[in-house]
């Protein structure tokens, strides 16, 4: 009797994974990666810094030498005790375009950057915002002028991509494994109508969406968020577009630790708490039945017991899911992850359940 329940499990799990990939994330995997420029907007990138001197330095200048002439940059120095603000203030003297706002202190009540972010929203005055972070740098001079160009009449919100370096080692692959998987989610959640997030590292929305929704007021009490949790309350099935320009893409330094990464992800998962119920439903059921079809696909075959069946289903469901990861690991400019993929997928399953006592545990209370 028991074989024949875990069977059951096998079978269940495995045709819902497989509508994952087929019905979910194949869709993403045909999306044209080169839109149409068809608007041109005023735009400002905003970045807010906390001792990020050393980033400063070395990426500010790919951000301000963007070919696209309407765009100009607004960072806001969040309270810095390094010699950020002496980075800043030369900057400033040889950059027209370029606005430096020092942060008040942080109101009690509201942790992490989204004081220092609502700030730099109010001083920014363009409607289009570009929101990016210190240790970030485009890939291309004409990041500003694409991201910006998908901003219509009904547009109201652009979800880009932000890759990390590769690096060697398998904490670098995972990383970069696990950034593609969540893009592909929150890529293809949008394209359904049903946006839930987006990363602050390479995203755009309009100053009035900000204003019209409350900016932050929502969730100000939790430390992160200023780029998800706000695209929860202010994202549309009609008014959020994503874009996958490789040339918009906004690259960004890894973590080099399994703690560093272990603590960022702790940060994403447990802000995904906050999330609305559907949501929370779609992403954990991919994770749970990934969990059920593996461990009742294995364990059935330790016991030979149904080998064909589970065999079958297996091979068919790693076949369609390695094949549309290769797909959109194209799209995303990391095609070098697809050879590992099923080491990758396993690595992120086990990594995503040790994580899960943290949602209980873990709470960040600021952002640097």
């Amino acid at each position: 009797m028991i074989p024949k329940i875990v069977l059951g499990l096998f079978i269940i799990s495995t045709l819902i994974q497989i509508a994952y990939w087929i019905i979910m994330f194949v869709k993403l995997s045909h999306r044209t990666p080169f839109p149409e420029k068809k608007c041109k907007h005023p735009v400002t990138t905003i970045i807010c810094a906390r001792n990020e001197a050393e980033n400063l330095n070395k990426n500010l200048h790919r951000i301000l030498n963007q070919n696209y002439h309407l765009h100009r940059l607004l960072l806001v120095n969040d309270n810095s005790t390094d010699t950020t603000p002496e980075v800043l203030l030369n900057i400033q003297k040889n950059h027209k375009t370029f606005t430096l706002v020092n942060a008040e202190k942080t109101p009690e009540g509201m942790p992490g950057k989204k004081a220092a972010l609502t700030q730099g929203i109010e001083n920014a005055d363009t409607d289009v915002l570009l929101m990016t972070d210190a240790d970030c740098y485009p890939a291309s001079a004409d990041w500003a002028e694409i991201m910006q160009s998908q901003m219509d009449e009904k547009t109201e919100i652009i979800l880009g991509f932000s890759p990390y370096n590769k690096q060697k080692g398998w904490l670098n692959k995972l990383i970069r494994f696990d950034t593609v998987m969540i893009a592909m989610q929150y890529f293809t959640m949008a394209l359904a109508g049903m946006p839930y997030m987006g990363v602050g590292r390479n995203m755009a929305y309009r100053k009035s969406l900000f204003a019209k929704t409350g900016g932050f007021e929502k969730h100000k009490s939790i430390a992160s968020g200023d780029d998800d949790l706000f695209i929860q309350q202010a994202a549309t099935a009609t008014n959020t577009k994503i874009c996958l320009d490789q040339d918009s893409f906004m690259i960004s330094e890894p973590k080099h630790s399994w703690k560093e990464f272990f603590t960022q992800k702790a940060r994403h998962i447990t802000t995904g708490k906050s999330y609305k119920s559907h949501h929370q439903i779609i992403l954990a059921m991919f994770l749970i039945t990934l969990f059920v079809h593996l461990i009742s696909g294995f364990g059935l075959l330790s016991q030979l017991m149904f080998i064909r069946i589970i065999t079958a289903g297996m091979i068919l469901r790693m076949t369609i899911a390695w094949g549309v990861f290769t797909k959109i690991a194209g799209l995303l400019k990391s095609e070098d992850l697809t050879r590992w993929f099923p080491l990758l997928e396993t690595s992120y399953l086990l990594f995503n359940i040790i994580l899960t006592p943290t949602l209980l545990t873990f709470k960040p209370t600021k952002w640097k």
